[in-house]
């Protein structure tokens, strides 16, 4: 804290400390503990608890609530990972309702991350419980897909 409340000099200019914020808002202190919180959830139970997501996302249908649990973000795909490889890795987790690799609209390469959608939340748990993926020879990571605020 003593940082952010105090004037600083460097090369002889004075500089505001502010602390550190995400896109979202988001104290990156309270992120990375709602994270850890986050991986302690799925571990244990296979459940995931995410206070900042439902709070900033009310929702009305519960059907809502339980979609957002079976949406899963893949990052670090190589660029040559396709649709098909990327659902017939996952779905030997259980059925995919959707799978998709986001492809640069102008070059139409692949971007380096994908979506799925299970058709239920045990399925998308059982992912999220494994921690080494890998396609094409090269680690991803999979994490609960999050909305574009």
């Amino acid at each position: 804290m003593l940082a952010v409340s105090k004037h600083h000099e460097i090369d002889g200019r004075r500089v505001e400390c502010k602390r550190a914020v995400d896109r979202e808002g988001i104290c990156l202190e309270r992120r990375k503990k709602a994270d850890h919180r986050e991986k302690e959830g799925v571990a244990a139970m296979g459940i995931v608890s995410d206070d900042n997501h439902n709070r900033n996302h009310n929702h009305t249908n519960n059907d809502d609530e339980e979609d957002d649990l079976k949406k899963l973000f893949v990052g670090g795909l190589h660029y040559l990972v396709t649709d098909e490889i990327l659902h017939s890795h996952f779905s030997n987790y259980g059925k995919l309702k959707f799978s998709r690799v986001v492809l640069n609209p102008k070059t139409k390469k692949s971007r380096g991350f994908g979506f799925l959608v299970f058709k239920n939340n045990n399925d998308a748990n059982r992912v999220l419980l494994v921690e080494n993926h890998a396609l094409l020879e090269r680690k991803v990571e999979v994490k609960l897909a999050r909305p574009k605020i």
